[in-house]
């Protein structure tokens, strides 16, 4: 009788695995249209331009702050390049650094200095003259493009959080895509406060969904040959909660993937671009 029972739940949870399927494979796309543009190289190439543009033998500052992530620095150049001088120290903070979390925060601060028409101006008559019309051509291609967040701060504010409202009350699912490990589905109330959340892992950028696998317990072989990993009973629960709202997921995920496809384009050719004027300078590093 016991066995019954659990083969009743075994069925369950491969019935709602398949159920949720769709769900999981409209995640997936949207993962690999995220990761196009996630290499240390793609990420550091505007950095790196830059930083070969702006090298000055001796330090010198704008005359003007500039609004860098919405409050005004001293920016100015030395022998690392395009830097700026934090409230705590006169020294300029080295802009070309990328020590580990600092890269994507670093070209933020480039792109706004570089959107600011006034320091561009002043950056132009300070570097060097044989690097003035290379250093024009990167401020002219950011300028077609648009693009004043890096891709990383894009995808964290417009992509990594899908928000789905749950009809007839003031809670939502959230499905966050943000972890390389896993993707987490929440409930969350109107103060956005998680009520219970489900996680699922991430392989390769693949859902592993509800895993069966073999039983190495002999004591626990006579119920069922298999186990069930990486689920409770509340994670069952709210799987099922999820498939009763999987459509509109869905629905939100495709306009998350629409939205980043209007944009995505214009990250690679920006790239393309910088990396052309980018190239010879690390040719000639090399010689």
């Amino acid at each position: 009788m016991e066995i019954q029972k659990y083969k009743e739940i075994e069925d369950n949870v491969k019935a709602l695995g398949q159920d949720l399927k769709p769900l999981f494979e409209e995640i997936e796309r949207l993962i690999t249209a995220t990761n196009c543009l996630k290499t240390n190289k793609e990420r550091e190439t505007l950095t790196k331009l830059i930083s070969i543009l702006t090298r000055t033998a001796r330090r010198h500052d704008l005359d003007n702050k500039v609004i860098l992530q919405g409050t005004g620095y001293v920016v100015g150049t030395n022998h690392n390049g395009l830097g700026y001088k934090q409230h705590y120290s006169s020294n300029l903070t080295d802009l070309s650094s990328n020590y580990y979390g600092t890269s994507d925060y670093n070209e933020r601060i480039i792109r706004d200095v570089l959107f600011d028409g006034d320091a561009v101006i002043d950056l132009t008559s300070i570097i060097k003259k044989s690097n003035q019309k290379t250093f024009l051509k990167v401020v002219k291609i950011l300028k077609k493009y648009d693009l004043r967040e890096t891709f990383s701060i894009f995808k964290d504010k417009n992509i990594n959080s899908i928000e789905v409202d749950i009809v007839n009350t003031t809670d939502k699912i959230k499905v966050d895509i943000s972890s390389q490990h896993s993707i987490d589905i929440d409930i969350m109330n109107k103060d956005s406060h998680s009520l219970r959340s489900f996680g699922v892992g991430l392989s390769d950028d693949k859902i592993d969904g509800f895993d069966f696998e073999k039983e190495d317990i002999d004591l626990l072989g006579d119920i069922s040959k298999s186990k069930i990993t990486g689920l409770g009973i509340n994670n069952i629960k709210m799987g099922f909660f999820v498939s009763q709202h999987k459509e509109s997921i869905i629905q939100a995920i495709k306009f998350k993937r629409e939205q980043l496809n209007g944009v995505i384009e214009g990250y690679k050719k920006e790239h393309k671009e910088l990396n052309d004027l980018l190239e010879p300078f690390l040719t000639l590093e090399k010689l």
